[in-house]
C-alpha cells in the first residue's frame, strides 16, 4: 500500500524523528523506515532520499530541501 505524506500529515523534517523513536522502541508516535520510501522527484528524475545514517540508523537526507526552505523565508522576511 502507498501512502503520500503531505505537509498536514508530517514534514520531511518529522520522519527522521518517528524513524528514530521506531528504531529505539521511544515512547511516542512512530514509523519504520523500512515501511517508506521518500524520493526527491527533480526535473523528471527521482532520488532516493533514504541512506544509512550515523550508527547505522536510517535517515532521510533532508539537505536538498534546506535551500528552497531557506530562500522562502529570506523572501518571506524582505517583504514589508
Amino acid at each position: 500500500m502507498i501512502y503520500a505524506l503531505t505537509s498536514r500529515t508530517v514534514t520531511i523534517y518529522h520522519l527522521n524523528l518517528l524513524i528514530k523513536r521506531d528504531e529505539l522502541n521511544a515512547d511516542g508516535a512512530k514509523l519504520s523506515a523500512d515501511k517508506i520510501s521518500v524520493y526527491e522527484i527533480n526535473s523528471g528524475t527521482s532520488i532516493d532520499l533514504k541512506m544509512d545514517g550515523v550508527n547505522e540508523h536510517k535517515i532521510v537526507n533532508a539537505v536538498s530541501m534546506s535551500e528552497p526552505l531557506s530562500d522562502i523565508y529570506s523572501e518571506y522576511n524582505r517583504l514589508k
